[in-house]
């Protein structure tokens, strides 16, 4: 394929919509990445051979010119002094030169088309490289990041298969169960206290009372 028929198919298709019909975008975007660097290499040179040629067609053009100018010269020369064959033959030379001259302007019409074209064409290269750049970048990072989350979903699972989440369990269990023997020893210790302090309010209920029988037998006898 050459590199005119490959500039063609590569700015006029679309980078995304093929990218998203690939089954491996990574992958076709280094490939399309790659025949944009190739093809812009090869642009870049065609290019420098078109200016060159241009550059020397202008110079071989500025050269008829002068020489198509002296000629004419050399015929007005000729035939002041009386020589008409050789200011024909001057006349021809110079005829020859404007022959070449026009041939030449068109050849270098020519090239500046082409250059035109070759610098319209980078410029249109270069912006489907960059934007294809860009969409790698974009998938470069996006890789970058779900390699990351994998990691730690990992390490998550890691974590869920070796059964520590079980053990903080077992341990918060045996907390629970901690705590609940605690609070029925309190409650138990608490319900002693209320049986000893009851006695003790039994006794001195007791007490009162013989000191009243006391006191109402002593009021009888008087």
């Amino acid at each position: 394929m050459g590199v005119i028929s490959r500039i063609s198919d590569i700015v006029n298709a679309n980078v995304n919509a093929v990218l998203d019909r690939a089954e491996d975008p990574e992958k076709m975007v280094r490939l399309i990445i790659a025949e944009m660097e190739d093809t812009l290499i090869e642009i870049k040179s065609s290019s420098a051979e078109v200016v060159a040629d241009r550059v020397r067609i202008e110079r071989e053009l500025s050269h008829s010119q002068r020489q198509f100018e002296q000629w004419n010269r050399k015929a007005e020369l000729a035939l002041s002094k009386g020589h008409e064959d050789l200011a024909k033959e001057a006349l021809a030379q110079g005829l020859s030169c404007r022959e070449r001259s026009d041939a030449l302007q068109q050849r270098l019409t020519e090239l500046q088309a082409i250059a035109s074209q070759y610098l319209d064409d980078i410029g249109r290269l270069e912006d489907k490289l960059r934007l294809a750049q860009q969409r790698q970048r974009l998938m470069v990072a996006k890789h970058v990041s779900l390699l990351n989350r994998k990691k730690v979903e990992e390490r998550i699972y890691k974590v869920n298969t070796t059964g520590a989440l079980a053990r903080f369990e077992r341990y918060e269990g045996r907390m629970d169960r901690l705590h609940a023997e605690t609070e029925i020893l309190a409650q138990s210790n608490q319900t002693l206290d209320q049986k000893f302090r009851s006695l003790e309010h039994e006794g001195e209920l007791q007490r009162e009372f013989e000191a009243l029988q006391e006191k109402v037998a002593a009021t009888a006898k008087s």
